[in-house]
């Protein structure tokens, strides 16, 4: 298949542009409403200087090209021939990219828009972190800007990676977390396939399983991003709602519920060993009940104390439930676990043997 480079009219005048287009290898696109073709790979070039990763929306004809590039002043014809070329490898040869095609498209801003150079490593780009996360709350969550960023024990934030995708429709992504933050306890808890022709922000969901609070820096690498070309060039591409998004909030719902938080975790935690104060003392005052030598009376005591050790035995059951459910980090715990009440529940059994030490004593 042959790969045809198509220049936009703000690049009508670059020298290197006209003398590559010079021997009829490209053109200048002069009609938006150009026919599709299926024999020929388009690529559509723009002016990096004067048109943004926004204005490819704004060619009628966007979805008939393959792939959008960028170039300024400092391209060469030199690096047209590459970008030619590693277009023709990738359809005649298939797989994942190597570092060599890597640098070659990321010079023209394809895959990634307004890269770093330094982040090119050997089959795969290092992602940086963005200063902007998302929060989630209880009322749905905020996006909030800072350079550190901090993931509290057992919570999740949203992050965002700095380059934005600009993946041709023949081209896919795999990203994951780096090892080094996987050893501290971060886990990345969403997909990681970039579809092909995809535009937009990458974002992660990332989770702290571990009991203390880590803290990312923007500008930090934290991902890696690997690209693999599919075997067929011109495929169906991505074409969603997420398109052209560059912001979290566009990928958020109008509600997004914050799960169990690290301050519900805390307070949790403070009602659970009070409870467990609870039981002692509770377990102190049965034992002189148990051991009166009152037949008569016992039978009678027994009967009102079962519900309530049955009670203390359901609560000790649900504080477990609690636990575990805390420690898978479901949202279930802070609608269906509420420590305060069983808290109160152990503050009536508490004053019910009370009343059954008293009825004792008065029996004697």
């Amino acid at each position: 298949m042959n790969v045809s480079l198509y220049f936009s009219n703000e690049l009508s005048t670059n020298s290197n542009a006209t003398a590559f287009m010079a021997d009829g290898s490209a053109y200048v696109l002069k009609d938006t409403d150009l026919v599709e073709s299926t024999s020929e790979y388009r690529v559509l070039i723009l002016n990096f200087l004067s048109e943004k990763l926004q204005n490819v929306t704004d060619y009628r004809s966007s979805k008939q090209f393959d792939a959008f590039a960028f170039m300024d002043e400092s391209i060469t014809q030199n690096d047209l021939i590459a970008l030619s070329n590693v277009f023709e490898e990738i359809i005649l040869r298939p797989g994942v990219l190597q570092k060599r095609q890597i640098q070659i498209l990321l010079k023209f801003h394809i895959l990634l828009y307004n890269p770093s150079i330094r982040n090119i490593k050997p089959a795969k780009y290092q992602l940086e972190i963005s200063n902007e996360y998302y929060l989630p709350t209880n009322s749905g969550g905020e996006t909030i800007s800072s350079n550190n960023i901090p993931i509290n024990p057992l919570s999740f934030v949203i992050v965002k990676a700095v380059e934005i995708c600009n993946f041709p429709k023949n081209i896919c992504g795999i990203f994951d977390l780096r090892v080094s933050l996987f050893c501290q306890g971060i886990i990345l808890s969403n997909g990681v396939q970039v579809d092909p022709g995809y535009r937009g922000v990458l974002l992660s969901l990332l989770f702290n399983s571990s009991s203390s609070v880590r803290y990312l820096k923007s500008k930090e690498n934290f991902s890696h991003l690997m690209f693999l070309a599919t075997s067929i060039c011109k495929g169906d591409a991505y074409d969603g709602p997420y398109m052209d998004s560059t912001e979290i909030p566009a990928y958020m719902p109008p509600l997004t519920p914050s799960g169990f938080s690290y301050e519900e975790f805390k307070k949790s935690l403070t009602h659970v060993s009070n409870l467990d104060s609870k039981v002692d003392h509770i377990s102190e005052d049965i034992k002189p009940i148990l051991s009166a030598n009152f037949e008569t009376r016992i039978a009678s005591l027994e009967t009102n104390l079962l519900p309530k050790v049955t009670l203390i035995i359901a609560s000790a059951i649900s504080i477990l439930a609690l636990i575990v459910t805390i420690m898978v980090g479901s949202p279930i715990a802070s609608h269906f676990f509420r420590l305060e009440s069983i808290d109160k529940k152990f503050d009536l059994i508490e004053q019910s043997i009370e009343n059954i030490k008293q009825s004792i004593n008065q029996s004697k």
